[in-house]
């Protein structure tokens, strides 16, 4: 009998694999839980960067740049980027502090205001080389990638910073090979990658860029417009003006973020950006309608 007694016992703790202790989620899962959490978000804060691989005309061209961001309810936000140019280190900075869209850049010291936020989100898209139709988008819901995403996989997980991750690669609305790193333990994206083609699948049109191209060309008054600001933003940054025609090259594009801040009280005077001394006030080139 005690015999018996201890063969039950030893069956009974026997340890189970961590897997049947606790239910691995589905793909679909960890991306629901992931859009629920930055629904939920009242301020979010990171500092990250984006690499772009963009291969055009059969040459390869590698971008590279920092950013800081600062996200708010239900419209603050602070967002910096920068980058190495070969006229030297510039900064760019959009913000809202609770009263209006604007915009300043180093490239040519300049200040534009947008009606409104969205209008700001999508017109520096390619110049934040897409920041702002990831997780900023996300956050205030511009854009929900995460909402279309199909034929969701899930791989092996992964460390990324210290931070283990779900690694998720599927198609969304941004690309037809896109790749995500979840943090396993708060539900945000650590790592954001995704591939382009000219197809235009992943491109800046989904932010209407083509849509307001194909409108100005059709506009012989707007039509010397754009090739203005083709022959502008040429200047202000070299090859960035390949962006702004129909049809895109193809590329890589891999954001990653670190020191994810969420939750933590914030004011509106902490959304503001000091301008230098006699900065010049300019308005965006194209109209949107």
């Amino acid at each position: 009998m005690r015999i018996l007694l201890s063969l039950i016992l030893a069956l009974v703790f026997v340890p189970l694999p961590r897997a049947a202790l606790a239910q691995e989620l589905t793909p679909q899962e960890v991306v629901d839980k992931a859009r629920q959490t930055y629904q939920s978000l009242r301020t979010l804060q990171a500092e990250g960067f984006v690499n772009d691989e963009i291969v055009s005309g059969g040459k390869l061209k590698r971008v590279e740049k920092s950013f800081k961001i600062k996200l708010g309810r239900p419209n603050l936000y602070l967002l910096e980027w920068y980058e190495d140019l070969p006229e030297g280190f510039t900064k760019t900075v959009i913000w809202n502090s609770g009263s209006s869209a604007n915009y300043f850049s180093e490239k040519g010291d300049v200040r534009r205001s947008k009606d409104s936020d969205q209008d700001m989100f999508f017109d520096v898209a390619v110049e934040s080389s897409g920041l702002t139709r990831s997780v900023p988008a996300l956050f205030f819901r511009i854009q929900d990638f995460l909402a279309g995403m199909t034929d969701l996989k899930l791989e092996e997980s992964e460390f990324v910073r210290g931070e283990e991750c779900y690694v998720l690669t599927g198609k969304s609305d941004l690309s037809a090979n896109h790749k995500l790193w979840v943090s396993k333990a708060r539900f945000v994206i650590v790592k954001n990658e995704f591939v382009y083609d000219e197809s235009g699948l992943g491109a800046m049109d989904t932010f209407s860029a083509d849509k307001e191209i194909e409108k100005a060309l059709k506009r012989p008054a707007d039509k010397k417009r754009l090739e203005r600001e083709r022959a502008v933003m040429a200047k202000m940054s070299p090859g960035l003006d390949q962006f702004i025609t129909p049809g895109v090259p193809g590329g890589k594009r891999a954001e990653t973020y670190y020191d994810v801040i969420l939750d933590a009280p914030l004011e509106n005077k902490e959304f503001e950006f000091q301008m230098p001394l006699n900065t010049k006030f300019k308005k965006f080139f194209l109209k949107r309608d």
